[in-house]
């Protein structure tokens, strides 16, 4: 050993202070690069699953995947399920208008006969000519009714008074004002 450390004190003597300097420093450099290679990959070795982990992390994984999938086949069927109730409802309203729209024709071709009849009626009359009819006849008065709130509707009308006036003046919906009216001319 003393023969190689004499060939190295040689070897080094060929050499000057200089020119060590840079050959130390890289030397150096390589070491701790070296070391800190090595602490890297023990760090790796020890955060590394074992397939034991990787396996149970990839069931799980899986699991959150199929819980995801069954969660959304829910949401799908739940969406069906409510638009077969949207559709039933609306044919269900379709239907509801149609039969309305039928009453309100059948309404309406029973005014126009009632109508039809009270001139013809009137036509028939012996010794009396519709315009002599109209100058003679006077409205009959209204019979007033039992209800409170008709006497009240029909006074305000006759008074002039347009039915959402009405309704705000009794506090009464629009709508029942208005069949109350509409109950009088047809009465």
């Amino acid at each position: 050993m003393i023969i190689h450390l004499s060939n190295w004190l040689v070897f080094l003597g060929a050499f000057e202070a200089k020119d060590l300097i840079p050959a130390g420093a890289i030397t150096m450099i390589a070491a701790g690069l070296l070391l800190h290679y090595r602490k890297k990959k023990a760090n790796l070795s020890h955060n590394r699953m074992t397939p034991h982990e990787e396996l149970e992390r990839n069931r799980r994984m899986r699991g959150v995947r199929g819980d995801l999938e069954d969660l959304m086949v829910e949401i799908e069927q739940l969406a069906k399920r409510f638009g077969n109730q949207l559709d039933a409802k609306t044919i269900e309203l379709e239907d509801l208008l149609r039969k309305a729209d039928q009453r309100l024709a059948q309404l309406e071709r029973m005014l126009e006969q009632a109508e039809e009849g009270a001139n013809a009626n009137l036509s028939n009359s012996p010794n009396t000519s519709p315009v002599a009819l109209t100058d003679t006849v006077s409205e009959p008065e209204p019979e007033l009714p039992d209800d409170p709130l008709a006497r009240s509707v029909y006074k305000l009308a006759d008074d002039g008074i347009e039915p959402p006036d009405i309704a705000q003046q009794l506090g009464e919906h629009i709508g029942k004002v208005e069949l109350i009216l509409a109950l009088r001319r047809t009465g």
